[in-house]
Parts: C-alpha cells; sequence; structure tokens
C-alpha cells in the first residue's frame, strides 16, 4: 500500500481495500508504507543533540575541525578525519569515518565523560569501588 492510496482529505480515493471508504476492520501493514519522512524523522531521532541543540552540518564540521579533525570532501561524501588518519578504502570503515559518524561517536565521547564527572562530583566516589 502507498500513501497515495488512502484517502487522507476526502478526495473521493479509493481507500485500502478498493472502496471508497477504508475499511475499520481492515489492518493496515505500516511497513509496506512508502513515506520520505520516515528517514528524516529517524536521523532527527538519532542525531546527537549535546546540550539539546541539533547542530547544523556546518556547525558539526566547525566542531569537529576545533578539537582536531581534519574535513575532506569526496563522492559528495564529507569525512572528518584524525591526526595522520588517511581515508580508508574499506567501504564499512569509510562510513565509520563520514562526518556525522565522527561527530556522533565524539558527542557520545562527551555525553559519557560528563555523565561520570557529575556522578563524581555528586556521589563523591570513582565508581571503582569492586561493589556491584
Amino acid at each position: 500500500m502507498n500513501l497515495s492510496e488512502i484517502d487522507v482529505f476526502g478526495n473521493g480515493q479509493q481507500g485500502p481495500n478498493g472502496n471508497e471508504e477504508p475499511n475499520d476492520n481492515e489492518e493496515v501493514d505500516f511497513d509496506e508504507i512508502d513515506c520520505p519522512l520516515v528517514g528524516v524523522l529517524e536521523n532527527m531521532y538519532l542525531e546527537p543533540h549535546p546540550y539539546g541543540v541539533t547542530l547544523s552540518i556546518d556547525g558539526t564540521e566547525e566542531v569537529l575541525e576545533k578539537i582536531g579533525y581534519r574535513i575532506i570532501k569526496k563522492d559528495n561524501d564529507r569525512y572528518a578525519l584524525g591526526p595522520g588518519e588517511k581515508l580508508s578504502r574499506n567501504k564499512a570503515k569509510r562510513e565509520s569515518q563520514r562526518t556525522i559518524e565522527v561527530y556522533r561517536r565524539e558527542a557520545e565521547r562527551l555525553a559519557i565523560a560528563r555523565f561520570i564527572k557529575d556522578w563524581n562530583d555528586v556521589f563523591g566516589t570513582t565508581g571503582n569501588s569492586g561493589k556491584a
């Protein structure tokens, strides 16, 4: 089923069961609905939001450059390479060098470090007491 088959605005198009009105008892398989917004929403959910802000591509690259990465563009993609690092020929490794992936890793490292610092400040322990 495509979204064009669903009469969302009541324009008299056929419903998913071929009738004028959709059958309320008919189950809709949402896995079959092709919606371009799904990818956009999924990316928004998965993007790191340090300090509650989703950074633009330019902002992301600026952050990475300021912490020592070099941004390169190749084949319409942007990659962030650490000092002395070369762009990989391996497809999986190259995917992990994409700017957004590097940024996501660095944002996660920062969040973990910040959490541990706050934990230590609040509880006065490093958490390495050996007790579970």
